[in-house]
């Protein structure tokens, strides 16, 4: 089901339907369910949510980088091509190549025992066929771009780099290419506030310099706020609120969302108990019938807990869409806690 109309700018990449699928104590299990996303050229959509929204692996699906016991189904359009689709050796010719994806943890994903200018230089060999010596020097130029300088970063190995320094070589590698979309899975979480600044800071000027489009996951929402165009809430694997950036945090019409943005530390209120949500976020296999944020949500009514909201636009003028029975109300400020 597309929720963009058809006068809605194109995307470069059209994400509708997706789910996912595992073996659950019940059987087969959505973690996650009928998301849209679309990402506009050389935008920045974030998907946002707590941990077990199905952020990441939204993600992972997108690329084909789940494991063979997981089921995905639904479309991922890229120029026309449904990445869920192809055959593997069409997928591996775009994946690192034309949308290339970082990971949250750049030590996982970096070859202990090669030097950060071979690993960088591999993705160039692999993708692009040119020789050792070329693709080196193309790698001293992506360290370079990253703000990585010096032929020592180029020969260190992973160990002997810093965090935000390793990250930096994990974004240099995705970027090697010129990819379309980068996938920016939460690149900053383990990170110093400092080093997350410049991090984001770094995808942006990358963003603006390649003309390319980034997907962003993170839960960080001030981060958020102040980098993405677009914003997608995720909550037990379904999309319950979209919205441009600037709207969703004047005024959020989910009473997730809602939750989410006044539980963020905030140096105005400082001193003040911080708000809180109570619960956690439901098992995949033990998502409640109706609205899955019922169950925590202060707003919730009988029709919530057994009839699923449709995800739909608010609204003539905005562009922006809300899975809340009461999401007008909600947007008011007036509805009644009962």
């Amino acid at each position: 089901m597309a929720l963009l109309d058809a006068d809605t700018p194109s995307a470069v990449l059209d994400i509708s339907g997706l789910t996912v699928r595992f073996d659950g104590r019940r059987g087969r299990v959505a973690v996650v369910r009928d998301v849209d996303v679309r990402v506009a050229p050389a935008s920045v959509h974030a998907l946002v949510g707590e941990s077990g929204a199905g952020k990441s692996v939204t993600a992972r699906a997108i690329l084909g980088l789940l494991p063979a016991t997981a089921t995905v189904s639904g479309r991922v359009i890229y120029h026309d091509a449904d990445l869920l689709s192809l055959a593997p050796h069409r997928l591996r010719s775009i994946r690192g190549k034309r949308i290339a994806m970082v990971f949250q943890q750049p030590d996982k994903h970096l070859n202990p025992s090669l030097r950060v200018g071979a690993q960088i230089a591999e993705v160039l060999r692999y993708h692009v066929g040119i020789g050792r010596q070329q693709a080196l020097s193309q790698a001293r130029e992506l360290l370079d771009l990253v703000e990585l300088h010096g032929r020592d970063v180029l020969r260190a190995f992973p160990h002997e780099l810093s965090g935000g320094m390793k990250q930096r070589v994990a974004i240099a590698s995705a970027i090697a290419c010129h990819p379309e979309v980068l996938i920016a899975d939460e690149p900053t979480t383990a990170l110093d506030a400092t080093i997350q600044s410049q991090i984001v800071t770094l995808l942006d000027r990358l963003r603006r310099e390649l003309r390319m489009a980034i997907l962003f996951i993170s839960h960080d929402l001030p981060l958020v706020r102040g980098f993405a165009d677009e914003v997608s809430v995720l909550y037990a694997g379904r999309v319950v609120e979209q919205a441009s950036s600037a709207a969703l945090f004047s005024c959020s019409h989910h009473p997730y969302t809602d939750r989410l943005i006044a539980a963020t530390p905030d140096p105005t209120r400082r001193g003040q108990r911080l708000a809180a949500i109570p619960g956690t976020v439901p098992d995949p296999d033990a998502v409640p019938p109706g609205c899955a944020f019922a169950p925590r949500c202060p707003l919730a009514v009988e029709r919530c807990r057994s009839e699923l909201p449709a995800l739909r636009r608010i609204g003539v003028a905005d562009e922006r869409r809300s899975a809340c029975h009461f999401a007008e109300q909600v947007a008011e400020g007036c509805l009644a806690d009962e």
